[in-house]
Order: C-alpha cells, then structure tokens, then sequence
C-alpha cells in the first residue's frame, strides 16, 4: 500500500506482514518535490514501480528496491 502527503512525503507500507511491520519512506527530506502528492499509482506489468504525481504538475518514477537519494536531483531541460 503506497501513501502520500500533503507536504510531498510518500509512504510504502506493507500490511500482510504481521511479524515485521515493512515501511518506507519516499521523498522524507522534500528534495525531490515539496508539493502535495496529488496521486500515486502502481505501474502494470512492474508491481516493484509506482508513479507519484505531486501539486506541482511533475510526476516521478520510483522504484521500491531502491532507496531515495539524500541529495536533489538534477535535472536538464529538454526542448524539443
């Protein structure tokens, strides 16, 4: 089950475990996108990927076998 906030964190939470509680944290720090996280959705065919859309109109890819950089991305602008 993914989860997101209001100020652009995005929680993983596991509830079939009962033993060991799985959690994780996406976007903790607000590095990636401090906005509202405004949908999430599983991506078919990839059940370990899910996009997040926030307030600010940018959508981002994460994977939950990777964790979340400590430092912002950088990104290049592309024109077409």
């Amino acid at each position: 089950m993914i989860i997101g906030f209001s100020a652009g964190q995005i929680q993983l939470i596991d509830p079939f475990q009962k033993e060991l509680q799985v959690s994780r944290l996406y976007n903790e720090d607000r590095l990636v996108d401090g906005t509202a996280v405004t949908c999430l959705k599983w991506v078919p065919g990839q059940p370990q990927c899910f996009l997040a859309a926030h307030a600010s109109g940018n959508a981002y890819l994460y994977n939950e076998e990777l964790s979340c950089n400590a430092t912002p991305p950088v990104y290049q602008i592309f024109k077409q």
